[in-house]
């Protein structure tokens, strides 16, 4: 199981800064562009540092970052969780129920004419997040209460929103996305960070 932990944690580590170097490219030019836009094209004498920035803004990479963000963001929390999923299946540990590890591996049992068969279950990301985690912390003997009534849950499960309508689009208007949509999953990014921080730390 040690093994299998630092192999994982070299993971998390990888993905999480693939997420981190995304945040810090997107808050370069947020920090530049942004405040910048409204009277970059006013500027009567550019400097060479407003050329660049009008260039990219006629090219619309702000917008391409932001979702590019969300995307790597939500991979990266993807990946930690069936990471934890399959930490929990392999521990061995005799107080998972049956119903406990079918839904860890997505599945549940339904009765078809007598038949007992085992097919795919259907979670939302909010429902398995909050499930494969508490499973996590109650498995591992983790001395840690999770708390998901909190600000930042519901701000974390707005960001899921962002996430799916950038990843099946309706409509070409949710693929813009706004600072306040930026700053949910800025928010979502701190809580998921601090939780998996305060998980992995304790109960190595």
């Amino acid at each position: 199981m040690f093994n299998e932990l630092e192999s994982m944690i070299g993971v998390f580590k990888i993905t999480s800064n693939d997420v981190d170097k995304s945040f810090d490219e997107l808050e370069k030019y947020e920090d530049y562009l942004i405040k910048k836009e409204p009277d970059i094209y006013q500027i009567k004498e550019p400097t060479d540092g407003d050329k660049w920035a009008i260039e990219i803004l006629r090219k619309s990479d702000l917008q391409y970052r932001r979702r590019s963000y969300v995307r790597t963001f939500f991979s990266y929390v993807e990946g930690v969780i069936w990471g934890l999923s399959q930490l929990c299946i392999t521990s061995g540990n005799n107080n998972l129920t049956k119903e406990d590890l079918l839904k860890l591996e997505e599945k549940k049992e339904i009765n078809i004419n007598g038949q007992i068969e085992v097919k795919k279950q259907r979670q939302s990301l909010a429902e398995r997040i909050k499930f494969v985690l508490n499973t996590f912390v109650t498995t591992m003997d983790i001395n840690l209460v999770l708390d998901f009534g909190t600000q930042d849950w519901i701000s974390f499960q707005e960001a899921i929103k962002i996430r799916d309508n950038i990843t099946h689009p309706k409509d070409k208007s949710l693929l813009v996305l706004n600072k306040n949509d930026v700053e949910k999953v800025i928010i979502s990014h701190k809580w998921f960070s601090k939780i998996l921080d305060n998980i992995l730390s304790k109960w190595k």
